[in-house]
């Protein structure tokens, strides 16, 4: 008894791209994150650092007039700040 071959059945597939092209095409995804990702990075982080200084400054003038304030400044503060 023969075994039933399926006539629509597909050949093996053949790599769309050769290992030297996938390389290139790595090289070149490498590039571009380094000209375009890691300075965004960076300038990210730089953009996080200063934020934190200016949050700790402005905490620390609140601090030091927080005398001056009534009870109405801060919950106006507090609102606005959202």
């Amino acid at each position: 008894m023969s075994e039933f071959r399926n006539p629509y059945r597909r050949k093996e597939a053949e790599p769309v791209l050769t290992q030297a092209q996938m390389q290139v095409i790595a090289r070149a995804m490498g590039e571009l994150i380094v000209k375009h990702v890691k300075p965004l990075r960076d300038r990210v982080a730089t953009l996080e650092k200063t934020l934190e200084h200016a949050q700790a400054d402005a905490e620390a003038a609140l601090e030091k007039h927080a005398d001056e304030f009534t009870l109405d400044d801060l919950e106006r503060m507090a609102r606005n700040a959202k």
